[in-house]
């Protein structure tokens, strides 16, 4: 059993073409999350998060985007990162330069 299926996100690296995979979304187990990398001739991956808060923002000097399979309580509109004055917890993050 590949566990239940559920949006995703994830990452995945393949080293031969130095491209970087970013996923979000669907309804997938994480065996399909491996297929899927696999295919694109990844050399690693990591499954990042799962189920309905499964969600990636990302953050410009113009305001964030908000990709998500739902938007939880207490998210952003897609201008903004922090709303209503307050932040919403996030059990990690990853930044890029």
């Amino acid at each position: 059993d590949g566990g239940p299926s559920a949006a995703r996100t994830a990452l995945a690296y393949a080293r031969q073409k130095d491209e970087m995979y970013v996923f979000e979304g669907g309804s997938y187990t994480p065996d399909n999350m491996q297929d899927l990398f696999r295919g694109l001739g990844s050399d690693s991956a990591v499954l990042l998060d799962g189920g309905g808060s499964s969600a990636i923002v990302l953050r410009r000097d113009t305001g964030g985007m908000w990709a998500g399979a739902g938007s939880p309580r207490g998210s952003c509109d897609t201008r903004q990162v922090l709303c209503d004055s307050h932040e919403r917890a996030l059990p990690s993050w990853l930044a890029f330069n």
